[in-house]
């Protein structure tokens, strides 16, 4: 280090260390390096000094200047201070101070930053550099608020430090890094760009990749095609996914591509004007650009996306949500490829091919099954389906998504339980499809076992089908051809159009057609329908049946039907003024009201008896004798009140039979004045009841016994209706009485009939208790009170019948009776701890109860008061006679004891939490004992006992027992107990007699069921009988599957239904009230069902007379599955309603009229529907 110049020098020692002080034009030269300022301190010693003022290093064409700086030769080390400024042809660096090594070329800047070299401008907090030799730029690693700007290109870079290796031509961005090429944004954990020859050509984000870009455009909003308003709007793409490359031609951004769950979200416009934004993602994505433009966005690897049209788009109104293995959607021409497993949804409409195509400028979609040229990728059929609409497949489908309207080649479709094809499918709008060579049919098959063929074929969903001609075909062999046809296309639900008859030609009936018609169904609420059959050897008939129903409300049908038919001969002609009408109305409704209402009525009207018997085809139908009518209104309160109108009528349909001596039900009269009821009806029957009340309720928490007590009150009216059969009196031709139903002149039964009404008022008092904590005491007592409007008074004495002569009376009158009552009962268990297998107790409960009731003799005064229900007149003989001056009074007092006993016997089935409690029997016996009667105190003791055995069987038997003798020479009972003799050692006589009750009454009801299981895998293989379960004892079928731990499913393979099922029921009674006359009855009835195959199944079901030894009724059915036909026999052999019926059709509801017909016996002379 030499200096070589210096205006004032002065030698000055400081801190014992020899100093030069230079002033003024300072210069110092070390090899080639000049140094120059305007002051210095130097130290010759240790070749350090310090420089100040207008500092200027030159060295080799490297400048360097600042405000001052400390210079240390001895190790080339120079630290600036002030303004800093090195530079040289390759670089240019300014910063607050630096340290710098000038024979590296190398340093550490810091404060204010800022490096200028090939065309990039760096600032920074700190930067460490080195420009090595034959560089021509520095390499440096720049820490703190580190940005890049690119001079010639209009990007930059921003880091929190950033490292560039001239060597490598590479720049690695760290710390929240951010680089901004354009309107373009890249952020990732890190960045790395490539360079070459000074000019980006690669971009690699290793981790967090990230990238939004700003657009801008404008939204028109029009009305009536006039627009009104233009809105300026601002968006932001985006695109992220773990990695991002970036390739850059001659520095323009050409492509990025993201790796491993890629998405990016673009908002598209077309001339600036704002159409919607697509949000795609995928394993892989490209993006190409073209001035500065994105061109196409490829994605790859289970790509999906969605794009959001504007809310101004008048061409597509909802989104479009779109996957595939391979996604291309260019961005100027608006065309989107799906490639391989393609699905596209758009509003209603889902779209599945191997290959799509949406040219989003016109809204076509194009589908086929694979990339035309790809032999490797499997193919997929272009499938389409609207919401709530089968799927429609193709070779090839267009579809545009604003009209709705599309074109499929060779296309395939299921509308309901029909399937239809042609060569070439179209639409028009969303119900409406025109067929092209079309084929209709409900067979699921490729090839068909049926089907309907046309050349031209219009088919509207839920609606109908069109097509001319149609050609009606079965294994592609034409049967029937028509020019013209319309077939119905409803898939089973409800829909309004004509019913078609059945035709056919019988002995008994000739020719008929019966079951035509037609069905309306104008709402979702109700629908009508009427059908009409006719017979040349019969007659008319005809059915009308109407539905309604409205959830939660009300529902209902009304039956109306009629039928004329021939009385006599077999001649239709004649049928004007040679017929016998029958008329049938049914009604049953059912309605929910508010506030706790609610009306119900079923109501049947018969104008003849017979029409069940002689019209019905089914059994069950042809033995309905009775019709019932019912109409009730009610209504409840909360605080438990209630109100009930009701009306109702019974009409016996046999009747007419029962009084006809040529009939084989003609009942013989015994008596004088035997009635048989015609209808009794209850017109009306309105009923009133309060509440149960407590008046004294415990207000303190601590109940007594008169805090239990309770009162209640219900008050009805009953208007009551009859007409009825009466038999009389006559002398036979023998001079003998006889009896007979009375008839009028022609012929026909009189009818009498008679009425009555009262109001009724009831009301009691209780009040339970219990006493020594086990026994609940229930005292009761009841009044009634009735208001009639008529009585009988006693005007005489009818001396040949020697009863009183009766006279009804209208008028006001009342009667008022009781009784009281009192109660006993208790429990009492008996538990025995069995264990045997499952089994694990038995319990048994027992309850005994007894009661007493008093109800006094109401012909004798009560409390020494005479009531007056009764009048006295003396008959013949001089004893008096009672007269009720209503009907039914009680005239005998009743001071009885009641005796029951309950008996339950339960099982502890299982272990743990799969235990269950089983009842096995229950067992009920009651008695009583009345004290006030001079015979027959002892009731008969009545029990019944019923037990079921899970699901197998079930067993009820009730007998009747009494305990009094029958003379049988008087044939009757006498009152005395039956007894039997038991020997008692300390009695008086050693023996001692006790009741011994005779069987008086008796019934046996049981049911039971088999059922064997197959064993094959599944239902679908044909059924091997030799494999069938034939063990039906089993647990499971004893108890039922609830009272069992649950099975794995390989302990048993049969469980995929059942080869077949067997059902008994058994009936016997006994009646023993006349020992020499011991009444029996016993029948046997048998219902089965075999699956022969998976489509075959019989079925057999027999009703036996065991005590005739007779087979009374018996048939079978035949079922088989013939895919899309179905075969049914029905035969009854014997009986009246012998007959058969054979019916093979096709199984879909709209062509079930597809059918071929046999009947005999019964069904060839009655009309089927």
């Amino acid at each position: 280090m030499r200096l070589q110049r210096a205006d004032i020098l002065a030698n000055k020692t400081i801190n014992g260390e020899a100093t030069q002080l230079l002033t003024g034009d300072v210069v110092f030269t070390k090899e080639s390096m000049t140094m120059s300022s305007d002051r210095a301190r130097w130290k010759d010693k240790i070749k350090q000094g310090t420089l100040s003022g207008n500092v200027v290093i030159v060295k080799e064409g490297r400048t360097l200047t600042c405000d001052s700086l400390y210079y240390n030769s001895n190790i080339d080390l120079m630290k600036t201070f002030g303004r800093t400024h090195i530079w040289d042809d390759d670089y240019d660096l300014e910063a607050d101070s630096l340290i710098f090594y000038s024979e590296k070329d190398s340093g550490d800047a810091l404060g204010n930053v800022q490096l200028l070299q090939k065309s990039q401008d760096i600032h920074s907090d700190q930067m460490t550099y080195v420009k090595k030799l034959n560089n021509d730029a520095v390499s440096y690693t720049a820490n703190g608020n580190v940005t890049i700007i690119e001079i010639n290109e209009d990007r930059r870079a921003s880091c929190g430090k950033a490292i560039y290796n001239r060597d490598e031509e590479n720049t690695i961005l760290l710390e929240n890094p951010k680089l901004y090429d354009g309107k373009r944004e890249l952020t990732g954990k890190s960045i790395n760009l490539y360079y070459s020859e000074e000019v980006l050509n690669y971009m690699f984000i290793p981790s967090q990749s990230h990238a939004i870009s700003s657009v801008d455009g404008w939204r028109e909003i029009t009305k009536n095609d006039t627009l009104i308003k233009k809105d300026t709007l601002s968006f932001m793409d985006d695109m992220s996914g773990n990695a991002m490359h970036g390739y850059f031609v001659d520095g323009e951004l050409d492509s990025l591509r993201l790796e491993g769950m890629a998405t990016t979200l673009y908002h598209i416009l077309e001339d600036s004007v704002y159409q919607g934004k697509n949000k795609a993602s995928g394993d892989t994505i490209i993006m190409r650009f073209g001035e500065q433009e994105l061109n196409d966005i490829q994605i790859y690897g289970g790509a999906r996306g969605t794009y959001t049209p504007d809310s101004t788009n008048s061409e597509l109104e909802s989104n479009i949500i779109y996957k595939a293995e391979n996604i291309v959607y260019g961005i100027k021409d608006e065309i989107t490829v799906l490639d391989g497993q393609a699905n596209l949804h758009h509003a209603t409409t889902d779209m599945d091919a191997g290959y799509i195509t949406v040219d989003m400028k016109t809204s076509m979609l194009y589908a086929i099954p694979v990339a035309l040229g790809d032999t490797i990728t499997p193919p997929i059929v272009p499938t389409i389906v609207e919401k709530g609409d089968e799927p429609m497949t193709g070779e090839a489908m267009a579809y545009n998504l604003k009209t709705k309207k599309g074109r499929i080649s060779k296309g395939r479709t299921k509308s309901g339980d029909s399937y239809y094809a042609g060569t070439t499918i179209r639409n028009e709008g969303k119900k409406e499809f025109y067929i092209k060579n079309s084929l209709y049919t409900s067979c699921d098959l490729e090839d068909p076992h049926f089907h309907f063929a046309g050349e031209r074929m219009k088919m509207i969903q839920k609606e109908k089908i069109i097509s001319k001609p149609m050609i009606f075909q079965i294994s592609h062999i034409p049967l029937i051809g028509l020019p013209f046809i319309i077939l119905p296309n409803q898939g089973g639900r409800r829909h309004s159009g004509w019913i078609m008859p059945t035709y056919g030609d019988s002995k008994n009936r000739g020719q008929y057609m019966d079951g035509g018609g037609y069905f309306f169904s104008p709402s979702d609420y109700w629908d009508y329908k009427t059908l009409v059959g006719f017979s040349d050897k019969q007659g008319f008939r005809m059915r009308n049946y109407i539905r309604y129903k409205k959830r939660y409300w009300y529902s209902g049908n009304l039956l109306l039907e009629g039928k004329w038919r021939l009385s006599q001969g077999n001649n239709i002609a004649t049928l004007k003024d040679n017929y016998k009408q029958d008329i049938v109305a049914k009604w049953n409704h059912k309605h929910t009201l508010r506030h706790n209402q609610s009306f119900s009525a079923s109501v049947q009207y018969y104008s003849n008896g017979e029409y069940n018997y002689k019209t019905g085809t089914d059994i069950n139908d042809r033995l309905k004798q009775t019709a019932k009518s019912n109409v009730t209104y009610s209504k409840r309160w909360k605080s438990g009140n209630s109100l009930s109108l009701n009306a109702s009528a019974n009409q016996d349909l046999m009747v007419d039979r029962k009084i006809d001596a040529t009939s084989d039900f003609y009942e013989k009269p015994t008596s004088s004045g035997k009635e048989l009821t015609i209808v009794s009806a209850n017109l009306p029957n309105a009923s009133f009841r309060l509440g149960n009340k407590n008046p004294f309720k415990s207000k303190d928490g601590n109940p007594h016994w008169y805090n239990n007590l309770s009162t209640n009150y219900s008050t009805s009216l009953n208007r009551k209706l009859r007409t009825f059969y009466k038999s009389e009196e006559y002398d036979d031709t023998d001079s003998t009485v006889a009896y007979r139903w009375n008839l009028d002149s022609d012929g026909k039964g009189k009818v009498y009939s008679e009425e009555q009404q009262n109001i009724n008022h009831s009301y009691g008092l209780s009040s339970p208790f219990k006493i020594f904590r086990y026994i609940s005491v229930n005292p009761n007592l009841s009044m009634k009170t009735n208001w009639f409007d008529r009585y009988y008074e006693t005007i005489g004495l009818d001396s040949v019948a020697n009863k009183p002569i009766r006279e009804e009376t209208m008028g006001f009158a009342s009667r008022t009776t009781g009784s009281m009552s009192m109660k006993f009962n208790t429990n009492v268990y008996g538990l025995f701890p069995v264990s045997v297998g499952s089994l694990g107790a038995v319990r048994h409960t027992m309850t005994p109860s007894i009661g007493y009731s008093y109800t006094p003799d109401f012909s004798k005064p009560v409390f020494g008061r005479d009531l007056g229900y009764f009048e006295t007149i003396a008959d013949t003989s001089g004893e008096i006679l009672l007269s009720d001056r209503f009907q039914g009074t009680s005239q005998q007092e009743q001071k009885s004891m009641s005796m029951s006993l309950r008996n339950i016997v339960e099982a502890k089935w299982g272990k743990a939490e799969n235990e269950k409690i089983i009842k096995l029997i229950n067992w009920n016996m009651n008695t009583s004992y009345n004290f006030a009667k001079e015979e027959f105190q002892l009731n008969n003791l009545s029990s019944r006992i019923t037990t079921q055995l899970g699901k197998i069987m079930n067993l009820q038997i009730n007998m009747t027992h009494d305990f009094y003798e029958y003379d049988n020479e008087e044939k009757k009972r006498i009152s005395t107990l039956r007894t039997s003799e038991l020997s008692m050692p300390f009695s008086d006589n050693g023996k001692l007699n006790i009741p011994n009750p005779r069987l008086y009454q008796a019934s046996f009801n049981t049911s039971f069921k088999f059922s064997g299981k197959r064993w094959t895998q599944t239902f679908e293989e044909e059924l091997d009988t030799t494999k069938a379960d034939t063990t039906v004892l089993d647990d499971e079928e004893l108890f039922g599957d609830d009272f069992l731990p649950q099975r794995s499913q390989n302990q048993y393979s049969g469980g995929q239904g059942q080869l077949w099922t067997a059902s008994f029921a058994i009936n016997y009674s006994l009646n023993k009230s006349n020992p020499d006359d011991i009444k029996k009855t016993f029948w046997v009835s048998a219902n089965s069902n075999i699956n022969v195959t998976k489509s075959w199944k019989v079925g057999y079901s027999a009703r036996f007379n065991m005590l005739e030894t007779q087979l009374v009724s018996h048939s079978f059915s035949i079922n088989k599955d013939l895919h899309c036909w179905e075969l049914s026999l029905k035969w009854t052999p014997t009986g009246p309603g012998a007959g058969y019926f054979l019916k093979i059709n096709v199984k879909s509801p709209n062509l079930r009229d597809i059918k071929f017909e046999e009947k005999g016996g019964i069904h060839s002379f009655r009309s089927g529907f």
